[in-house]
């Protein structure tokens, strides 16, 4: 159960990659897509430990990884103007 709880999760943070910090380049600057990219990478590194720790708790971590990307880019876009 702890495994597929935990590859169910790395896969959703592999997920957040793409249309996020993928995305990203599409919109921000290159001090914003390094902004995001080191947010997945500690989100990573989350994940990891989390997995470690608390198996069962570790689907929460791309969870808030894709909010905290989605906050990066509207934030980008309010205080920035960063459009596609």
């Amino acid at each position: 159960m702890r495994v597929l709880v935990v590859s169910v999760a790395a896969i959703l943070q592999v997920g957040v990659a793409v249309p996020f910090t993928v995305g990203l380049g599409l919109l921000a600057p290159l001090w914003g897509i390094l902004t995001g990219w080191a947010l997945w990478l500690a989100s990573a590194a989350a994940l990891v430990r989390t997995a470690r720790r608390a198996p069962l708790l570790a689907p929460i971590v791309p969870i808030v990884n894709a909010g905290l990307l989605w906050l990066l880019v509207a934030a980008g876009g309010a205080w920035f103007g960063w459009t596609a």
